[in-house]
């Protein structure tokens, strides 16, 4: 890809233009139109602007020509690869250690005093047997199904529309 530079160096030449004339017609010094050509200086809002206005473009077409050219600099940079792969590992490790810590608190706990009700409509629904909880001394208590966020949200569905 040719740096925005190489685009002005041929519209300056396509109209006849010396970079002295054109730096003239713009307003700006000929050393900043000459940094341009020569791919020393990036086209900046301002100057897209005024290139856009002098040569009957858009200000976005100059800095899509910038960014674009830019981006593809940066892609070629190896050091600055290696850091944005760096990055996004972190990132992902992060996220996957939120997500997990999300699955383990938040939880929604099926209860009822009898064997029968939600929490069998729950077990058919997800698969899973549930065995009444004894207390030291050994008597029944009621049962509980505790379920993570995402089976609570696929049974509470299941139950809105039973």
């Amino acid at each position: 890809m040719n740096a925005p530079g190489a685009q002005l160096f041929e519209e300056l030449r396509v109209r006849d233009w010396t970079q002295q004339v054109f730096a003239e017609i713009i307003g700006r010094p000929e050393q900043l139109v000459s940094e341009i050509v020569h791919g020393k200086k990036e086209i900046t809002r301002e100057t897209a602007a005024q290139l856009a206005a002098a040569l009957n473009t858009t200000p976005e077409f100059w800095l899509q020509l910038q960014d674009t050219y830019r981006l593809e600099q940066m892609s070629q940079d190896v050091v600055l690869q290696k850091r944005l792969t760096e990055i996004a590992k972190r990132a992902m490790t992060l996220t996957t250690q939120k997500e997990e810590s999300m699955a383990k608190e938040t939880r929604l706990v099926v209860t009822c005093d009898r064997h029968g009700g939600m929490i069998d409509e729950a077990t058919e629904f997800l698969h899973v047997e549930v065995t009444p909880g004894k207390t030291k001394r050994g008597r029944k208590t009621k049962q509980e199904l505790d379920l993570c966020e995402s089976c609570a949200k696929d049974f509470l569905e299941f139950m809105e529309g039973a």
